[in-house]
């Protein structure tokens, strides 16, 4: 056995060690708040609140698949750490930290939902509204998918399009600053108008403005990421071409069920259990997407 094979090995046994107690800390803890938002549930089912055990179970899941993100991330810095290509190390590093910011986007919505009311209620402090968001988690989520994807994006341009300019880059980087510009105003709202009924008409322009920069970017970022390795994987043969249609389809599923989980209720609000199919379609896609870069030589 490798040196390498043998360093995956002793990392697979410590993150699946860290997911299991990490598993059992936070049921434990969510048992421990009993009737606490998000939700109670205990190991024996009840059948007049299922709604209510599966809520807490939900929130319980989302965290792993937090921690998830962050366990591939320091996976693939790692590796990029070890590799003798140095085109191959900048792809790692970029992809970990596509994943590591992607898992602090969920994890803000989790972190605000749980702590959001009582005996907790310092979230929203920490997390303030913008008009006309109202929860403004949601751009702040936003902000950080946009700067998750900056660098992974320039990379992209330079080593895979052979870009001497990176449009596309610029377009993200200015989603993600005006993401960064929208926390700046939250934060300057809380200040200047602490009750939300005072804000004026036009300050919620702004909130619609960074919200709108952001979200477009986060589009450009969904559709450009899978076309362009589709568009590779057309051109290529042999390996080159099976990685990058690996990698395409892992872009596309991973973002894809990204955004689905992150606004599931608005869409599919009456899906009993939707919230599975989109935490476990995360985990699904992140693993593609780490396979077909793992096996590229750049």
């Amino acid at each position: 056995m490798g040196v390498t094979q043998k360093r995956k090995i002793i990392f697979g046994i410590l993150s699946a060690s860290a997911l299991v107690i990490a598993v059992i800390a936070i049921v434990t803890w969510f048992l421990g708040l009993d009737a606490v938002y998000p939700g109670s549930y205990s190991f024996q089912i009840d059948p007049d609140n299922l709604a209510e055990q599966a809520n807490g179970l939900a929130w319980t899941l989302t965290a792993i698949l937090v921690m998830f993100y962050w366990i591939s991330g320091a996976f693939l810095i790692m590796e990029g750490n070890v590799s003798k290509v140095d085109v191959q190390k900048k792809f790692h590093h970029g992809l970990a930290m596509l994943f590591i910011l992607i898992g602090l986007a969920q994890g803000i919505v989790v972190f605000y939902s749980i702590f959001k009311t009582t005996p907790f209620s310092f979230s929203p402090v920490l997390i303030p509204n913008m008009a006309p968001l109202g929860r403004s988690d949601t751009l702040f989520a936003l902000a950080f998918a946009c700067w998750s994807a900056v660098r992974i994006i320039y990379i992209i341009e330079k080593y895979i399009k052979n870009s001497k300019k990176y449009p596309l880059t610029v377009f993200i980087l200015i989603g993600a600053i005006a993401g960064a510009v929208g926390i700046a105003c939250s934060y300057v709202q809380a200040a200047t108008w602490p009750n939300e009924d005072d804000v004026p008409g036009w300050w919620e322009y702004v909130g619609y403005g960074v919200l709108g920069l952001s979200g477009v970017a986060l589009v450009f970022t969904i559709i450009s990421l899978p076309a362009i390795y589709f568009s590779l994987a057309r051109q290529a043969s042999g390996d080159l071409r099976r990685n990058s249609a690996t990698i395409g389809i892992g872009y596309l599923f991973t973002f894809v069920m990204v955004i689905l989980h992150l606004v599931r209720e608005m869409i599919l609000g009456d899906l009993p259990l939707n919230w599975m199919v989109f935490i476990f379609g995360n985990i699904i896609g992140a693993l593609i997407l780490i396979s077909g870069y793992m096996r590229s030589t750049y």
